[in-house]
């Protein structure tokens, strides 16, 4: 019969010797995640590893295989390679008890939670979830993980969607900082503003004219390449999808589009390109032009992918 985890104890070592008997002489690992890498977050997931680093290798009884970290959202699993590794060392039978923080350090999504949760139960792997003091193999705990899974996903969507709110509002009234973020030909200057940066804004001038005077995209890449002028992000040849961005993008008349991608679903978190699904901002004279709104029209007449 299994034994019902008893409430947990403040100390390690008490933690520790809480534990059950057939928890013992374990190949145990531990999972951190936060989920940016803002200074504040790595110091936490630092402080998490060197924490659970110390639990497992002071237990005579225990192994640690690994302090597995990720340092990204809670919103898919399949992209968290700190997670997917010790996924696998679970599926080759190299981990026989996972700890962990919370419920919410394995994912906001119900149904990925309940998967892995199924999966490492089907391979007979143990999870502790420390804040919530559950065992994943104890039949009373399902049900509370499914409760707890299904808060935590409903906390994600709620913050989510106050995000996306305060986004809006500063679309609305021009405060947005999405107004001021720089783009290839500008900089931001002491006090944050956009400033043009003349080394690349000429390159910029010359991809217009090329683009107004019929050039294809192609030939401005390889016209490009010639002239040894690399592309925004170091690499050495202009894409052509870079190109297009850049000639579509309003930033270079002195005015900004806002919202022309938004996110569909939450938890996924992938950007699509807004046609019409929700408003989108158009904020003129925020900055000093490159290219005259003339220069850009003419441009933009030219098929999108012409040859």
């Amino acid at each position: 019969m299994v034994e019902t985890a008893r409430p947990r104890k403040l100390t390690v070592w008490r933690m520790n010797l809480e534990l059950p008997l057939w928890l013992r002489r374990l190949k145990v690992a531990a999972y951190c995640r936060v989920s940016s890498k803002h200074d504040e977050q790595i110091g936490s997931l630092e402080n998490q590893a060197a924490y659970y680093k110390s639990l497992i290798a002071n237990n005579p009884h225990w192994e640690l295989i690994e302090i597995f970290t990720d340092q990204r959202t809670a919103r898919t699993m399949r992209r968290r390679t700190g997670l997917q590794r010790m996924l696998g060392l679970c599926r080759a039978h190299q981990i026989d008890l996972i700890i962990t923080k919370s419920i919410k350090r394995f994912s906001r999504n119900t149904v990925d939670f309940l998967e892995v949760c199924n999966e490492l139960k089907t391979l007979g792997v143990e999870v502790y979830f420390e804040l919530e003091n559950l065992y994943l193999s104890n039949p009373a705990s399902m049900l509370l993980l499914t409760i707890f899974a299904s808060l935590a996903q409903d906390e994600s969507e709620n913050l989510s969607a106050d995000i996306c709110w305060g986004i809006r509002r500063g679309f609305e009234d021009g405060s947005s900082g999405f107004i001021d973020r720089p783009c290839y030909g500008y900089k931001k200057s002491t006090n944050g503003t956009l400033v043009v940066y003349e080394p690349e804004a000429k390159i910029v001038r010359q991809i217009y004219q090329w683009r107004v005077h019929g050039y294809t995209l192609r030939r401005i890449s390889k016209l490009l390449l010639e002239k040894g002028i690399t592309a925004p992000k170091g690499g050495k040849r202009w894409g052509i999808e870079t190109l297009n961005k850049l000639l579509h993008n309003e930033k270079y008349t002195g005015n900004v589009m806002l919202q022309k991608t938004y996110v569909p679903n939450a938890l996924a978190g992938k950007q699509e390109k807004n046609n019409g699904q929700t408003p989108k901002y158009y904020v003129e004279h925020t900055h000093k032009e490159i290219i005259t709104k003339e220069i850009f029209k003419k441009a933009n007449k030219v098929s999108r992918y012409s040859e």
